[in-house]
């Protein structure tokens, strides 16, 4: 007899009708995805929301721009509505908000092992999840603005994880300085200086494959949640929000 099998109830939300209707059936279809079991942040009181318990979803427009900005809280700390503010005061409420290259960001580094005509090597990979989704409400469809920012800035768009990776843009590189206690400060640097940084925890064998190749896999996007495993990462190639490309590594200290 076949056994009754279990049925995913994902992340408990509350999300107010209008935004609902902001969010869109795609997102709203994603937001029950595995990854977003893992790690939330309240906007308001910076303390982690649970898996178990109601995160209000919350759209915030800024007067005068096109932009909208999803962000998450208890139900306790703010219901879900659609919130209207002046630049000023969306800056002063909530300045980690941004474009790539802020700090709300989750980094986390690893080895992959890329066929290279028969051979098998270990490849060097960072994968950078930027937690703020930006989105913009000029358009029809809503435009995630995380990925669109990245394209403009060079990185590729990634279709499959099968092969190797194309080039990153020109005059990227990434940093990693190992820290007393086993951390690594990891630096992703463009053209301007330093754009993303954080410190983590990084495999021995991470840094033998920087030795060997001298460079670096990038993946980028907004809400990876590669806790979830690969099939996150899948599900961000199908959604059209993985970017990437290979950069020089310098590992200093």
């Amino acid at each position: 007899m076949n056994e009754p099998q279990e049925t995913r109830r994902g992340r408990a939300w509350s999300i107010a009708p209008d935004v609902a209707e902001q969010i869109g059936p795609e997102q709203l279809r994603r937001m029950n995805d595995p990854e977003w079991d893992s790690l939330l942040m309240c906007s308001f009181c910076g303390e982690e929301v649970p898996s178990d318990v109601p995160a209000a979803a919350i759209v915030l427009e800024i007067s005068g721009s096109s932009v909208a900005a999803a962000l998450w809280a208890h139900e306790t700390c703010h219901p879900s509505q659609i919130l209207r503010l002046t630049s000023d005061e969306a800056r002063v409420r909530f300045p980690a908000l941004h474009e790539p290259g802020g700090s709300d960001v989750e980094v986390a580094g690893s080895v992959a092992v890329i066929d290279d005509e028969g051979t098998e090597l270990l490849h060097p990979m960072l994968t950078i999840s930027y937690t703020t989704e930006v989105r913009d409400r000029g358009h029809a469809e809503s435009t995630d603005l995380v990925t669109t920012a990245l394209l403009r800035q060079g990185w590729n768009l990634i279709t499959t994880l099968e092969e190797g990776f194309a080039d990153g843009p020109r005059g990227w590189s990434v940093y990693a300085t190992p820290r007393p206690g086993g951390l690594t400060e990891v630096c992703l640097m463009g053209p301007s200086g330093p754009e993303t940084a954080a410190t983590i925890e990084l495999p021995e064998l991470w840094f033998t494959a920087a030795a060997e190749r001298g460079h670096v896999g990038v993946l980028q996007g907004p809400r990876l949640g590669w806790e979830a495993g690969t099939g996150a990462l899948e599900r961000a190639i199908r959604d059209g929000r993985l970017t990437g490309g290979v950069v020089p590594v310098v590992v200093t200290g």
